[in-house]
C-alpha cells in the first residue's frame, strides 16, 4: 500500500512555504510571487496554501480584493476537510459576499465547521437553528448547539444558550441556570450577558433581586458601547425607574446612544434640548437631532421636524421641507401628522391649496381617533356645503 504524504509533490520547496506563514496585514516582498507559488501549492492540494490565497485574495494584498477568488479557496479548502475555511465560507453565503447569498449553503458549512469544534460556528449555526434561517426552526438542535460553545467557554454561546434557559425554548425554563451562564459570559466582558444578567438582578429571577447590581450590570455594558444598555440606563434615569431620576445622566446616555444612530435616541435628546431638561436648552441641536431621527425613517422624528421648520425655530423657516417631512411622517400613520398635513394643503402653507387633500388627511386622521381632526373635517364639510 503506497504511502500517503502529507503534502503533495508538486508543492513548493519549503522556504518559499513562508509566505503562508505571514501574519494578516504584513505584506510579502514580492506580492505577484507571492500569488504565483500559492497558487501552485494550492493547486497541488495543500490546505494551508489554500487559506492562505484565500485570505490574500480577500484583503487584496496584491491588487484590489477579490472575493470570488477568495470565496473559490476558501470552498476549495473547505472541501477538504478544513474546519477554519468551512466556517468562513459559510460567512460568505449568509453574506452573499463572493458568491451568492444561500442560507441553506451558510447553515450547510457552519454545521461542518461546528462538528469539528469550531465555537464561533456553533454559535451562528445555534442561531440559524433558532431563526429558522437557512434550516427548519428547531430551537432543541440550536440549544445543543449553544451547549456545545458554551462548555468550550465561548461566552457567545453562554449567552445564547441562558437566553434559551430564561425563556424556555428548546429547554425546560430553568432562570438558576441562565443565571449562571449569563454570569459566566459577563465575566468574560459580554455586553449582551451583561444586560441579560442585569434583567435578572433587577426581576429577581434565579437570584435575589438587587438594583444596585442590576445598575451595575447596565452600567458596564452601556461603558463599553452597548446600545441596548445606554437605552436601559437613559430611561432608567429620566424616569427614576430602579435609580433615582436623573435628567442629566439621562441626556449622557441618550446623547451615546444618539451618537449610534439610533433613531429613538436622537428624537428624544431633541426633545430634550426643546425643552432644556437634562440638556441646556438649544433649539439648533434639537433641530439637528430630530433631523437624524427624521432621516432614519422615525415619524416622530420626522413630525417635530416639520414643526420646527414651520415654526422657523432652531433653524430657518421652511415651510416647503416642512411640508415634505410632515407628509413622511403621515404616510407612516402618524395622526397628528396626518392633522397638521391636512392644516398644509387647507390653507396651502409649503403646498398648493387644496381642499380635497385636506379633507383626506382629515379623515385618515380621524379614523385614528383624533378629535382634532373630527372637528376640523366637520367644520370644512359644513364650509363647503355652505
Amino acid at each position: 500500500m503506497p504511502t500517503i504524504s502529507a503534502q503533495p509533490a508538486e508543492v513548493a520547496d519549503p522556504p518559499n512555504l513562508a509566505l503562508l506563514a505571514l501574519p494578516d496585514g504584513h505584506q510579502p516582498r514580492n506580492a505577484l510571487s507571492a500569488e504565483t507559488l500559492l497558487r501552485q501549492a494550492a493547486q497541488g492540494g495543500y490546505v494551508p496554501a489554500m487559506l492562505r490565497l484565500a485570505r490574500f485574495y480577500e484583503i487584496g494584498e496584491a491588487a484590489t480584493p477579490n472575493m470570488i477568488e477568495a470565496a473559490k479557496w476558501y470552498r476549495e479548502a473547505a472541501e477538504c476537510g478544513d474546519a477554519e475555511a468551512q466556517f468562513l465560507l459559510g460567512c460568505l453565503c449568509a453574506r452573499g459576499d463572493g458568491v451568492a447569498q444561500l442560507p441553506s449553503e451558510a447553515a450547510r458549512w457552519f454545521e461542518s465547521a461546528a462538528m469539528q469544534g469550531v465555537t464561533a460556528a456553533q454559535v451562528n449555526i445555534a442561531a440559524f437553528y433558532m431563526q429558522g434561517t437557512g434550516v427548519a426552526c428547531d430551537p432543541e438542535k440550536a440549544a445543543t448547539w449553544y451547549l456545545r460553545a458554551a462548555e468550550a467557554g465561548d461566552p457567545e454561546g453562554q449567552n445564547g444558550l441562558g437566553t434559551l434557559y430564561a425563556r424556555g425554548e428548546g429547554v425546560a425554563q430553568d432562570f438558576a441556570r441562565a443565571f449562571e451562564l449569563f454570569r459566566q459570559a459577563a465575566e468574560a466582558g459580554h455586553a449582551p450577558a451583561l444586560v441579560q444578567l442585569g434583567h435578572l438582578y433587577a426581576q429577581g429571577h434565579g437570584t435575589q433581586p438587587d438594583l444596585a447590581a442590576a445598575e451595575r450590570c447596565y452600567r458596564q455594558a452601556a461603558a463599553a458601547g452597548y446600545l441596548d444598555a445606554q437605552r436601559i440606563l437613559a430611561w432608567n434615569h429620566l424616569q427614576g425607574r430602579a435609580v433615582s431620576k436623573d435628567t442629566a445622566a439621562a441626556g449622557l446616555w441618550f446623547r451615546k446612544a444618539a451618537e449610534q444612530g439610533d433613531a429613538g435616541a436622537q428624537f428624544q435628546l431633541a426633545a430634550m434640548y426643546c425643552t432644556g431638561e437634562g440638556v441646556v436648552r438649544n433649539l439648533e441641536e434639537a433641530v439637528k437631532w430630530y433631523r437624524r431621527a427624521a432621516e432614519q425613517g422615525d415619524r416622530y422624528g420626522q413630525h417635530n421636524l416639520a414643526i420646527m421648520l414651520l415654526k422657523g425655530q432652531g433653524a430657518p423657516q421652511n415651510e416647503a421641507e416642512a411640508f415634505r417631512w410632515c407628509a413622511a411622517a403621515a404616510a407612516q400613520g402618524l395622526a397628528e401628522a396626518q392633522l397638521q398635513l391636512g392644516d398644509l394643503y387647507r390653507v396651502g402653507r409649503g403646498i398648493d391649496l387644496d381642499l380635497s387633500s385636506a379633507v383626506a388627511w382629515y379623515e385618515k386622521a380621524t379614523l385614528q381617533g383624533n378629535t382634532e381632526a373630527a372637528a376640523r373635517l366637520t367644520g370644512l364639510r359644513k364650509a363647503r356645503a355652505g
